[in-house]
């Protein structure tokens, strides 16, 4: 019997690579692969965690508190957290907009060096 084909976890001390027969491991490997689906789409569904966590990291380095628990605490018991994710979101969606406009100007810019470049044959 040869070792599955899979990484071995990291922190394991004696990894056992028979303790799961061959069908346990693929259902293992699948459910794996669809928790980390369900955790992107529910990421994607709320940006406002991102905002939350990008803004106390930067916060946290920022500052360089001595103590984190505390800071942390803080910072979620902030009465100005709650506005203060809102207006990154409207400022994240207003940068969002920006570059679509960038974007459809930049789909149309061939259209306009030709308007503007004049041919050989004129």
């Amino acid at each position: 019997m040869t070792a599955p084909q899979h990484e071995e976890p990291e922190g394991m001390n004696k990894y056992d690579y028979f303790a799961l027969n061959s069908e346990q491991q693929e259902r293992l490997n699948q459910h794996k692969v669809q928790t980390r689906i369900e955790d992107e789409q529910y990421l994607r569904a709320h940006p406002e965690l991102d905002c939350l966590l990008k803004n106390l990291i930067n916060r946290v380095l920022t500052d360089r508190p001595e103590d984190i628990h505390e800071y942390c605490a803080d910072y979620f018991a902030s009465e100005d957290l709650v506005p203060t994710v809102k207006e990154e979101l409207q400022n994240l969606e207003r940068q969002k907009t920006h570059v679509a406009e960038l974007v459809h100007e930049a789909q149309h810019m061939p259209e306009l060096a030709q308007a503007l470049i004049p041919s050989e044959s004129s």
